[in-house]
């Protein structure tokens, strides 16, 4: 083996799904290749596989030498985050430049009920400053988290900027998408824009848990899209 190459084909990254056998561009060039499950890998002296976002062990194509891998395995082995930008056909590796909640490229995946999309101006006004856009819903009276809203990204991040009001106190947390707490015991104060950088640990989307004290009413809690964002 030459070399390792980090492939940017898009089929490979499983970003963009293609018709087996189609050519989807003019600078596609067709090649005959071979899937090589006798190589090894290692990371740090430790075994490592590449597998696909579902676990599943993926092989690495040899051609003429060189062999190559998905970039969305390497990237995942070393939680460094990746993007495809489809306008431009693009794979972005790394931090690079922050992605805002009122992207296209993160959307809201569970939606409770009475979640809102907010755009009216009149709903967008916190502390002394009307913003773009707000995603809001409930703030349930209790204790502890109860309902939330969760939002999927289109690639693995290491940062998250989280800027939140609600209509009276209130406290919440933060996991990833497989439920594992990331930041816990984060507070709103009524009216007032709170902002939080938490550490994603290469999570690919976040559940957001708001809840408020006893007697609180129709509570409302916002997540600020202009000014959230990840990277």
């Amino acid at each position: 083996m030459k070399k390792l190459v980090w492939i940017t084909l898009i089929g490979a990254v499983s970003l963009v799904s293609m018709t087996t056998g189609a050519v989807a561009a003019t600078t596609s060039t067709k090649i005959q290749a071979y899937l090589d499950g006798s190589i090894k890998f290692k990371i740090n002296g430790a075994p490592w596989k590449p597998v696909d976002d579902k676990g599943k062990e993926i092989q690495p194509i040899t051609y003429k030498g060189t062999t190559y891998l998905p970039v969305r395995a390497v990237s995942d082995a070393f939680q460094t985050p990746i993007k495809y930008d489809g306008a431009s056909k693009t794979i972005s590796i790394g931090a690079g430049d922050s992605v805002k909640f009122n992207s296209s490229a993160i959307k809201p995946k569970y939606q409770p009920w009475q979640f809102q999309d907010v755009a009216e101006k009149s709903q967008l006004t916190f502390g002394d400053k009307v913003y773009a856009g707000a995603y809001s819903m409930p703030a349930w009276s209790g204790s502890s988290p109860n309902d939330y809203m969760s939002f999927q990204f289109n690639a693995k991040y290491k940062t998250l900027h989280l800027a939140v009001s609600g209509t009276t106190d209130l406290k919440f947390q933060v996991a990833n998408l497989e439920g594992k707490v990331i930041a816990s015991g984060l507070t709103v104060s009524k009216g007032k824009v709170s902002e939080y950088d938490i550490d994603l640990m290469g999570s690919d989307g976040i559940i957001v848990y708001p809840y408020a004290g006893p007697a609180t009413g129709d509570a409302k809690f916002y997540l600020i899209k202009d000014i959230s964002w990840v990277k």
